[in-house]
């Protein structure tokens, strides 16, 4: 059954009705994870009144700490990189259509894989075994941290820096402007 909802999540991102339907079929057996993706997806209705929203927050924390877990927040680029180059991977279960995947890209500019499923932006930035891994379903991805590790974590980084880096995106605008302006005058 499982596999029918992460099916469904894989594949339609922006389903919330797929995304309720897992996190209730998590929490009926037992799954805590279930009880979490509730509580994300009623955080994101807007329309909920603020004490509630403060209530949610305040078990979220709980299953956060129950969990021993840690809720770190928005972080400052330094501690983000820090923590980034200290990770084996990125884990990247989106349940979303991530269109472009900036924690992707930040990842592997420190060198760090990422393990991410095959959503939205994901597979046109990751690339397949040099900087991470893109996976189906949460089975794939956990059968994955072991490998993603052989991964050469310099050439992530070399990989990432040749088509992300600022220098690599100035010059691409700068083609881009350029193309625009010939067709222009040419149409003039």
């Amino acid at each position: 059954m499982r596999d029918i909802y992460e099916h469904k999540i894989a594949y339609k991102p922006d389903d919330e009705k797929a995304h309720a339907q897992y996190a209730n079929w998590l929490t009926e057996n037992g799954d805590p994870r279930g009880e979490f993706i509730q509580l994300q997806l009623a955080l994101e209705d807007e329309t909920k009144p603020a004490e509630l929203r403060s209530e949610l927050r305040i078990r979220e924390r709980e299953l956060l700490n129950l969990h021993r877990r840690t809720w770190l927040g928005e972080l400052a680029h330094p501690a983000k990189v820090r923590l980034l180059q200290g990770a084996k991977a990125l884990l990247m279960p989106s349940g979303w259509s991530e269109p472009f995947g900036l924690v992707m890209i930040e990842a592997m500019l420190t060198g760090t894989p990422v393990v991410a499923f095959r959503s939205g932006s994901a597979p046109e930035i990751v690339d397949e075994g040099v900087t991470g891994m893109i996976v189906h379903d949460s089975d794939e991805m956990a059968a994955a941290v072991p490998r993603v590790r052989t991964l050469d974590r310099a050439q992530c980084r070399a990989q990432a820096v040749s088509r992300f880096s600022a220098k690599r995106m100035a010059s691409r605008y700068a083609e881009l402007y350029a193309a625009h302006s010939r067709l222009r005058n040419a149409v003039a």
